[in-house]
């Protein structure tokens, strides 16, 4: 009886060079040893850009297509579907054909320097609302400076929405 094992000591390098231990055995006996080189190409159909996509611009579902590419990463989540990055911005320029992945993706800015804004301080239930005006530029999610009207104090707060923040 002819049986043979394959070991792949390391795992599956996508895109490059994969060893593996070949051990053939005969009458369940060792008869030989051999060490090989495999070139793995993993493809899949993913979510990629239809055109350059530039930062500060909007996405909308025409701006993908799901296509069948290679990939290099095993690690790497690509999308299958665009919904959830919808109404987002490219954190920087993506090429035409490149695959996409949620981390590719930010809100856009809602807030502009010297926008009007509520700030709004909640402690223990009581909550309080001043006037600010907007020191940094802000997305939804993330934190800014903004001026106090009444005291003059510059406050970190998180943008809320396009109106509001709150006090950290």
């Amino acid at each position: 009886a002819l049986t043979y094992k394959t070991i792949l000591g390391r795992g599956i390098h996508y895109g490059g060079l994969t060893p593996a231990s070949i051990q053939i055995f005969v009458g369940g006996k060792l008869f030989r040893a051999v060490n090989c080189y495999f070139n793995v190409h993993v493809y899949d159909t993913i979510l990629v850009a239809t055109h350059d996509l530039k930062l500060e611009t909007i996405v909308v579902a025409s701006d993908f297509a799901l296509e069948e590419k290679e990939i290099f990463n095993a690690s790497e989540q690509f999308m299958l579907d665009p919904e959830p990055i919808l109404g987002k911005v490219p954190v920087r320029i993506i090429r035409a054909g490149s695959p996409v992945s949620e981390r590719l993706f930010q809100n856009p800015i809602v807030i502009e320097v010297g926008s009007p804004v509520q700030i709004v301080a909640t402690f223990n239930g009581v909550s309080v609302r001043t006037e600010g005006i907007a020191m940094q530029r802000g997305r939804i999610g993330g934190f800014i400076k903004v001026k106090n009207v009444a005291s003059s104090k510059i406050l970190r707060v998180k943008v809320i929405d396009e109106h509001t923040v709150e006090v950290a």
